[in-house]
This record gives C-alpha cells, structure tokens and sequence, in this order.
C-alpha cells in the first residue's frame, strides 16, 4: 500500500514580536509565544486556510509570502492520495471552511489544518492543542477580554487579498482553489477549476511588505502601528488582523 508523508508547517505571524511583547501586555500567566499560522504539506503542496481553502508550492508560498516556518514537522503518512484529499476538500471541507467563513478566534488556518490532518488525511494526530488554544489563551487575559467584541466581528484572513490582480495569468490571493460546488467568484476573481489546481494564487499578488530590518539571517517586520478611535492600543492594532491565522 502506497503511503505519503505528511508535515505540519508552523509559521509565527507576530514575527517573534509576541514572545517579546505579550507578557506586558497580556499579563506573564497569559503570555504568547507566537501567534501562528500553520499549513499543512502533502504531495509537494501546502494546503492551508486564507480566503478558502488554498494550495501552493511552499517554496512559492514561502518566497511570495516573505513567512519562513518556525518548524516543518513530520505528522506521519497517510494513505490519502492527492485526487482522494482534494475531493475531500472540494466536497467536504469547502462547505465549512469558504472564503466567506473565516472567523479569527473560532475557524481560522489552525483549525482548518487539524481538521485535514484527521479528517481529511486520517492521521492520528492533529495540530497541536498549545497552538488551537492560543485564542482561549490571549482572551482570559484583561486585554483580551476588553478587547473581544472588536475582534469578534474581524473575519480578515491573513495573506487574503481583496482585489483581484491582473495580468501575467497568475491568481489573486482572493481566488480560492477548493470553492465548494457550484463554484462561484468572490470579488470577480477567477475560482480555480480542478484542472489546474497546480497554479500558484500568489502570482502577481503585489504585497503590501513592510520595510524591514535585517539582522543575521533574519528579517523582522518594522510594522507601522496606527491609532484606534476606540482602544489607544498601537502595537496590537498594527497587528489586530494577524493575531490568530
């Protein structure tokens, strides 16, 4: 019996920022250490939840997302093939997780790849629990609890664009290759039909990179942090659309 590998990719969005920054905000018995993103990698793709469900080369991904995994970890092997894990997302997963259904605390990246680890894909283990609890976690402390009826209502996804791009035959990251059927556009952009599930949605997505800083081998993000007419809260504003992916 053929059998494939399987890898969990974990991603910090904060960029090291929440294990930095979350004890004086949160409180030390609420701190952070990141605030993740995962994927998960099988059959040279990494399927993950943004604007629906997605595919990409990682390296791709990757490259075009300027996100390097913390870890890329080893779940196990699956029996699942491609054409069997891709039905099970186009009719089964899609209807649940469509690009309308983000919700940041309770259907996000993470719970989306610990529902194709064991559903999709049959694997013992999912995503880890430290990574599914991290939105429990930041709302038990005094800001989150301050804070949840702004967040409540936040259905951005990460790498999720709201226009189309054009040109180069490339896909908007508002495209969403696993739309359930009968599929439709989400802010005319093309949904990617079964034939041609390989091509990258991140062509020609012109990235809004925030100038960066570089030291050794890392590069972290120097994020312009805005006010809010609500909560005076600049760090957590300038990231409240990547606090749970």
């Amino acid at each position: 019996m053929t059998t494939y590998e399987v890898k969990l990719a974990l991603y910090d969005l904060s960029r090291g920022m929440a294990r930095s920054l979350s004890a004086q905000f949160l409180g030390p018995s609420h701190s952070i250490e990141m605030i993740p993103h995962t994927g998960v990698v099988v059959h040279g793709q990494e399927y993950y939840f943004s604007n629906g469900i997605q595919s990409s080369n990682p390296l791709t991904f990757r490259s075009q997302t300027g996100q390097q995994p913390v870890s890329v970890t080893i779940v196990g092997h699956t029996t699942k093939s491609k054409i069997e894990f891709n039905a099970w997302i186009r009719n089964i997963a899609s209807v649940e997780y469509s690009p309308t259904s983000y919700d940041l605390l309770r259907r996000n990246c993470n719970n989306f790849s610990d529902c194709a680890l064991r559903d999709g894909l049959n694997m013992n283990d999912g995503v880890p629990a430290w990574i599914l609890d991290v939105p429990d976690r930041f709302l038990s402390s005094p800001m989150g609890m301050m804070v949840r009826p702004m967040l409540d209502g936040m259905y951005n996804a990460p790498f999720a664009s709201s226009n189309s791009s054009g040109g180069g035959g490339g896909q908007s990251a508002s495209a969403a290759p696993f739309a359930a059927a009968p599929p439709r556009a989400v802010n005319n952009a093309t949904t990617i039909s079964s034939s041609n599930l390989e091509i990258n949605p991140w062509a020609n997505v012109p990235l809004n990179t925030p100038s960066s800083v570089t030291t050794g081998n890392d590069t972290a993000s120097a994020i312009q942090p805005h006010t809010s007419q609500i909560i005076a809260t600049p760090i957590l504003d300038s990231n409240n659309k990547l606090l749970i992916s």
